[in-house]
């Protein structure tokens, strides 16, 4: 099985352009690595990407997927986008039980990690 690139996209000040430069920048990196999907956060930005990928004349999915993290505006783009949504509501609920935890027992306990797995929302882009 054929390792799948990892790449972050480029800020603006790093390539001298505007974001929509850095995003065409990232793209082309990810074409010419044989990609032909990503993951992008915030849903803005795979928004963004959405635009550049249709400038381009490539179709979305079928040329290029794309999965948006956060799901918050993914279903709003021109093609809806897959979304991976974090469980915000349920993080701030377990970090307020954990404080209250901690406040109430007075000692020193010992951290501990919570797992919330994330919901996907399958939509046109992939």
């Amino acid at each position: 099985m054929r390792e799948a690139p990892v790449a972050t996209i480029p800020s603006p000040r790093e390539i001298g352009g505007s974001s929509s430069e850095a995003l065409a920048a990232f793209l082309d990196d990810f074409l010419a690595a044989g990609a032909r999907a990503a993951i992008v956060l915030p849903d803005g930005l795979a928004i963004s990407l959405l635009s550049v990928i249709e400038r381009r004349g490539l179709r979305v999915p079928e040329d290029f997927a794309i999965v948006a993290y956060d799901d918050e505006i993914a279903s709003l783009a021109s093609v809806p986008l897959t979304a991976i949504a974090p469980p915000k509501a349920a993080v701030g609920r377990r970090a307020l039980e954990t404080c209250f935890m901690r406040l109430e027992s007075r000692d020193a306990s010992p951290s501990h990690r919570i797992a919330l797995a994330p919901s996907l929302t399958l939509r046109e882009s992939t």
